[in-house]
């Protein structure tokens, strides 16, 4: 009874040294966990953080978006404003252009009649020249015609 007994205690003391390192074992897998949660809560207090900063960027991202649209649409409609500005220049160019080549025209036919209007004065004058000189031939003519004739009658 006493070897069984004896071999009880043995099994006893046996499982209660299993128990022990399983304990031990336990104890030291809670330790690591322990360790491990610290960790994981550490890291999720920055990840935490860093979901708030990303998520200020993002709204700030989304203003900066909203203003840099609002933006291009305004300055797509000056392109568009300068476009139709440079159109109505581009045609008031034209029209300056075509009013130019009248206005040559017109002063090449104005710089001909000119020169017709001087050529015809040349020719007046000298026909006036030519007629003072007949009117002053005729005159003297005339005098001495009637110096004659005069003569002739007080004889």
């Amino acid at each position: 009874n006493s070897e069984a007994k004896s071999s009880e205690i043995a099994a006893a003391k046996e499982e209660c040294e299993a128990l022990q390192m399983k304990e031990h074992q336990l104890l030291s897998d809670l330790e690591i966990a322990t360790g491990t949660s610290s960790q994981l809560q550490s890291e999720k207090c920055s990840l935490e953080e860093e979901l708030v900063a990303t998520k200020t960027l993002l709204e700030n991202s989304a203003s900066t978006n909203a203003e840099l649209e609002s933006s291009c649409k305004s300055k797509a409609a000056e392109v568009e404003s300068l476009k139709g500005e440079f159109q109505a220049a581009k045609e008031k160019e034209e029209q300056l252009l075509s009013e130019l080549e009248t206005v040559k025209s017109v002063s090449s036919q104005l710089q001909w009649e000119k020169e017709a209007v001087k050529k015809d004065l040349a020719e007046t004058k000298a026909l006036l020249e030519n007629s003072a000189s007949s009117n002053e031939e005729l005159e003297r003519s005339t005098a001495a015609k009637s110096s004659e004739m005069e003569a002739s009658m007080e004889e």
